[in-house]
């Protein structure tokens, strides 16, 4: 059969079999990067929701030993000063601050650049590099 067809016929269908082939190995290749930037957000969406549990226990657990020393303090220090009013203000502000640095370190752990897919970004950057070099 390959002998009646004309060469240039032979040709267009070798063109259009590789134009195929690219076609589909693109497609591949998209799908499994779209597959790989859901599994990393998904995975950093879980990672963020545990840190959330933890943190929020570890919230409570500060919460309820802090009251009890904060409770402590007030009165070492309101029986060395004479006055619980002003012991109260003075380990109030003091632990005011601490709450307030690891709230700001929490915050930061938090943010939403945790969330980017880097290892999907730097995927796609090699892929992009690798087409681009098969061009030249």
């Amino acid at each position: 059969m390959h002998e009646r067809t004309p060469p240039r016929a032979r040709a267009a269908l070798g063109l259009g079999s590789l134009i195929g082939e690219a076609l589909r190995g693109a497609g591949d290749l998209l799908g499994k990067e779209i597959r790989l930037f859901q599994v990393e957000v998904d995975g950093n969406i879980r990672a963020l929701a545990g840190l959330i549990a933890r943190f929020g226990l570890a919230v409570i657990l500060l919460v309820g030993g802090q009251l009890l020393l904060i409770l402590a303090l007030v009165k070492a220090l309101g029986a060395l000063i004479g006055s619980e009013a002003v012991a109260a203000l003075c380990v109030g502000g003091l632990f005011a601050a601490v709450t307030g640095l690891f709230l700001v370190l929490g915050l930061r752990r938090m943010s939403l650049d945790n969330l980017a897919p880097r290892r999907t970004e730097l995927q796609l950057a090699r892929d992009a590099e690798m087409l681009g070099g098969a061009k030249e």
